[in-house]
């Protein structure tokens, strides 16, 4: 028995779900199941396969590393796979949930997904015009949800973090 006889190349991206915003990048990474010289399985990148956004071929094709970063200009859900000239792909999936409008994430005023004590000081900073934040920062730290960034959404933020309140935005 040889790697020959066998066609069919089972390959997966490195993220199977996603949410993104309309116009947003979406990187991910192709790799393959392969063995190593002693028959042992290894991860390997696929290069150069097309990537499909819900069945359709786009411009888009996977480097050297496996990695390919699309544009997704449609809301819905994305349906990414992979095909190749090369090589017969069991297709991979990745789900993108492509939204008009991030969803708001009240508290995380830095925008790292996280609502931590970095959030109370990013507000602090843009109360004293040291940092300006983004439309989407800006609804995230209105944790009042009065319209407006002040001293009271680092307050009431605190207060969530410390266990005081337990919800967000604050009613």
């Amino acid at each position: 028995y040889t790697t020959e006889d066998y066609s069919d190349v089972y390959c997966y991206f490195d993220t199977r779900q996603a949410d993104a915003v309309k116009g947003d990048s979406v990187t991910l990474t192709l790799n393959c199941i392969g063995f190593d010289e002693t028959w042992l399985p290894v991860s390997l990148p696929v290069e150069n396969a097309v990537i499909t956004v819900n069945g359709k071929d786009t411009k888009y094709k996977t480097d050297a590393d496996g990695k390919v970063t699309l544009k997704l200009n449609t809301v819905g859900t994305a349906t990414i796979s992979a095909k190749s000239d090369s090589a017969k792909l069991i297709p991979p999936v990745s789900i993108v949930n492509v939204s008009e409008t991030a969803p708001t994430l009240f508290g995380d005023a830095d925008e790292n997904g996280e609502v931590d004590i970095l959030d109370i000081i990013t507000i602090n900073k843009n109360i004293l015009g040291k940092e300006i934040l983004s439309a989407q920062a800006q609804k995230n730290a209105d944790v009042d949800n009065n319209q407006k960034i002040d001293s009271n959404d680092a307050l009431n933020l605190l207060k969530y973090l410390v266990g005081i309140i337990t919800e967000l935005p604050v009613a």
